[in-house]
């Protein structure tokens, strides 16, 4: 304590990036090598050790080495003291935990984003429930609640399997075509991989085309077809993904007298969620609906785009 120099280990002088042989150094180089606010913090726990007469104490610590990197270390020590209660040395060991404070901050990044994940699952479960209990009789409530539900949880599992950076928009159209359609659609379009937020919106707005058009439109009967086609629309202004969906064949057509949540959901959440387009025409012969969809929500490292 009376040099104020630290006789160090060759791990010491490793884990610190300091030249090889090295076996002494002050202990204002080592301060000098810490980030500013953790020289703070130790030079606060060590004066509150020796007061307190304590026989130890750790932390953990911030080094930048000479090359510029950044590496987290773990500090303990054992104090010895004189016959007056003076602190006369103080023994240490360092631990580099660099790769473990990494493994913890990604554990932290997983953790707010899963806690953020449920929270908008929660809401748009809650919002779907609010809004289905005004748009069907009580009698239909617990099956369109379900059927609106598991849509969610069809796309939630494309997006994990793809480690939340996407769905593929064939893939969705599939899933949510597939409970009331065989052979009398068609599915066609370019390799399409959406963003996590524009996939579940589509998955939505699919789901509502596709309910709606098993229970009044061409999927309501044997001879009706769906067609579901998509393209890239180039222009002046930014590309963007133009998803047409036609109904042929089906029975008469006739537009709703209100404006039930379905519709609500087809007519306005791209617009809200994406600012995208769209365009739905109840047409005697078929429901058409265009959607349009901004480029920015395609994911474009998995998406050949050109």
């Amino acid at each position: 304590m009376e040099t104020e120099q630290l006789q160090i280990s060759d791990g010491y002088a490793a884990i610190h990036g300091l030249p090889e042989g090295t076996t002494e150094i002050a202990r204002s180089q080592w301060l000098a090598s810490l980030d500013p606010e953790d020289a703070e913090k130790i030079h606060s726990l060590r004066s509150e050790a020796f007061r307190k007469r304590q026989r130890e104490y750790r932390m953990e610590y911030r080094i930048v080495r000479a090359s510029g990197e950044l590496r987290w270390i773990e500090l303990r020590t054992v104090i010895s003291y004189d016959g007056g209660g003076r602190a006369r040395r103080v023994v240490g060991v360092t631990i580099d935990i660099t790769e473990r404070k990494k493994v913890e901050e990604h554990r932290d990044m997983l953790i707010a984003e899963l806690d953020h994940r449920v929270k908008n699952v929660l809401a748009t479960v809650s919002a779907v429930v609010a809004q289905t209990r005004n748009d069907v009789s009580p009698a239909d409530f617990a099956a369109t609640v379900q059927s609106r539900i598991r849509s969610l949880a069809s796309t939630h599992e494309l997006l994990s399997r793809n480690s939340w950076c996407g769905a593929s928009l064939e893939e969705i159209v599939q899933r949510e075509i597939a409970p009331y359609a065989k052979d009398n659609t068609e599915i066609s379009g370019p390799s399409i991989t959406l963003e996590k937020e524009a996939a579940l919106t589509m998955s939505m707005v699919l789901h509502e085309l596709a309910t709606n058009a098993a229970k009044y439109g061409a999927l309501s009967n044997r001879n009706g077809r769906v067609s579901v086609q998509w393209s890239w629309v180039r222009s002046n202004s930014p590309d963007r993904l133009a998803i047409v969906w036609e109904e042929i064949d089906g029975p008469p057509v006739s537009a709703p007298g209100g404006s039930g949540y379905g519709t609500s959901v087809i007519r306005e959440l791209i617009p809200y969620e994406l600012g995208g387009k769209v365009e739905l025409e109840f047409a005697r012969t078929g429901v058409r609906c265009r959607l349009d969809v901004p480029i920015d929500w395609v994911n474009s490292k998995m998406t050949a785009l050109h």
